[in-house]
């Protein structure tokens, strides 16, 4: 048993998991009963169940947002995020990776700011998000 830490310094918005789908009541089965229902006369199943799909630019399995990195903010189970781009990145135990620039290559950070800004620009992701330089830590025990 160990213990590993990785670290990943990302520009970008932070906001929460649920902006990153949209949420909306089906019936639990086939027959399509009133919505008014809680259950579903014919059959027995329950009517009204919520359904999460990710928003479109949003691949859940990739943790990605139209190229842009989606990380937790901590190791807890927060529903913070940061949605951006990860400039550097340092880990310990079998997560290590080299400490260093990731994204940034030769670009400024201005540059990086800016190519961020411009694809989450109007998204629901950037309403009421607190755009910055994050540092994202996650433990492993």
């Amino acid at each position: 048993m160990g213990y590993d830490v990785t670290a990943s310094v990302v520009v970008g918005v932070r906001t929460t998991m649920g902006k990153l789908y949209t949420t909306f009541v089906t019936s639990g089965c086939r027959h399509n009963p009133r919505p008014s229902l809680k259950f579903c006369p014919e059959c027995g199943e329950k009517n009204g169940i919520p359904t999460h799909d990710p928003i479109p630019g949003f691949n859940p399995y990739s943790e990605t947002y139209k190229g842009l990195d989606v990380l937790r903010t901590d190791s807890s189970e927060s529903d913070s995020i940061v949605v951006g781009l990860v400039v550097s990145e340092c880990g310990s135990g079998d997560n290590r990776s080299d400490s260093g620039p990731k994204a940034i290559g030769q670009k400024t950070l201005s540059t990086i700011i800016d190519q961020v800004k411009t694809v989450i620009s109007g998204d629901v992701i950037s309403e009421k998000g607190d755009f910055g330089i994050w540092l994202c830590v996650y433990e492993s025990f």
